[in-house]
């Protein structure tokens, strides 16, 4: 099958869209990433095989108009989204000369088959900015309803929808009103890839990784990490994904010991992982966050927010523990606790990776996408 996928670099839908292209390529399918972008300079990733590599950039007119009306508002912001749409549309018809694909999977982006050369396509649900702001409750925008009704259109003109969890796959199905289902298919892990080392640092670490803001919970762990060592002194802490000009726009400072790492971008993370006795992932909200199945593939046991999708990866009491989101006391006697038993994270580290391996591997995920793929052009909007 020839598949172009659509890829927006940073964070863990370039990870597992990348990854999930290079092992269809490795199939013997024929398969092209398109980055849609608007930095001048970015560093596209770089492992994906035979995948072919293209990028398109995205004006900048939204940026003037955000200027002209002195950062107010969210024209910028909806203008913007549609430079994505439009930039990514002609990229797309040009590179269909070359290729003539099969079939396109494209991210929460406006897409209509009369703008893609009626090329079929497939809509794979992340995590848009109206869905982020629904679960953290922070004020829905002008730019955040033109979106979403956009999106709801363009989804009831894809081939199929997926979502790498139920919950945001029912979320979207009940707030756009659907016609179609939406398929629950999970994220991918490269299980060869993060594996255990078989030890862990004395003292024990307790990692963060992520990017340092409020909806991941950063200001949640920094304060918890106080409360931490003083009930388990031994303890020390590492944050991946930012540095301290991160932690003060938090106003906050770094607890005395704890170590900030700039972003680490995947291979360079597993090091940590397998280091780490605990992973703590304490967003506000969150969809299916890739660090998890890392972590739980090197065998490091897990405390998580219960929200969006992380239930459905990690199990309570089996493969890690669940607190609510932005309860300090919780989360912090969520990692004393395993912190005091070495056994008992020892073994959620083995569940988890059974876990991950069972259900996420590279391999198990794509399968499952090739069916779909396979479905959706055989049968519109399975």
């Amino acid at each position: 099958m020839n598949i172009l996928y659509t890829v927006c670099p940073g964070g863990g839908s370039e990870i597992a869209t990348c990854m999930l292209a290079k092992t269809l390529s490795e199939q013997g399918h024929d398969v092209s990433l398109l980055y849609v972008t608007k930095e001048k300079r970015f560093q596209p990733w770089t492992d994906v095989g035979k995948c072919h590599v293209y990028e398109t950039p995205v004006q900048p007119w939204h940026y003037y108009v955000y200027l002209a009306l002195l950062k107010r508002g969210s024209v910028g912001t909806a203008l913007r989204n549609m430079e994505f749409s439009r930039s990514f549309c002609s990229k797309v018809r040009s590179l269909h000369k070359k290729h003539r694909f099969d079939l396109i999977e494209a991210l929460e982006i406006f897409l209509l088959p009369s703008m893609v050369e009626q090329i079929p396509y497939t809509m794979r649900l992340h995590s848009t900015e109206w869905t982020w702001r629904k679960f953290v409750g922070e004020k829905m925008r002008f730019a955040d309803h033109l979106e979403k009704k956009l999106l709801t259109w363009s989804m009831n003109k894809a081939h199929a929808l997926s979502s790498p969890s139920r919950f945001l796959g029912d979320y979207i199905q009940r707030s756009c009103a659907l016609r179609h289902p939406i398929k629950e298919i999970g994220i991918s892990v490269d299980s060869d890839l993060f594996v255990p080392s078989g030890r862990k640092d004395d003292p024990p670490l307790v990692l963060f990784a992520g990017r340092i803001e409020k909806r991941k919970g950063a200001d949640i762990f920094l304060k918890a990490i106080p409360k931490i060592k003083a009930r388990f002194p031994k303890s020390s802490f590492a944050l991946i994904g930012g540095s301290e000009l991160d932690v003060a726009a938090l106003a906050l400072d770094v607890p005395e010991g704890t170590m900030t790492i700039p972003k680490i971008f995947h291979r360079g993370s597993i090091p940590w992982f397998q280091r780490a006795s605990v992973l703590v992932v304490p967003s506000r909200w969150d969809n299916t966050p890739c660090t998890i199945l890392e972590a739980m593939c090197c065998e490091t046991a897990v405390v998580a927010t219960r929200v969006g999708g992380i239930p459905e990866i990690v199990e309570d009491g089996k493969t890690g523990l669940l607190v609510d989101p932005e309860d300090v006391e919780a989360l912090t006697e969520a990692v004393v606790s395993l912190l005091e038993d070495e056994d008992r994270r020892r073994q959620m580290g083995k569940m988890g990776r059974e876990k991950a391996v069972r259900e996420h591997d590279l391999r198990v995920v794509a399968e499952k996408m090739m069916k779909y793929y396979e479905d959706a052009l055989n049968q519109r909007c399975i």
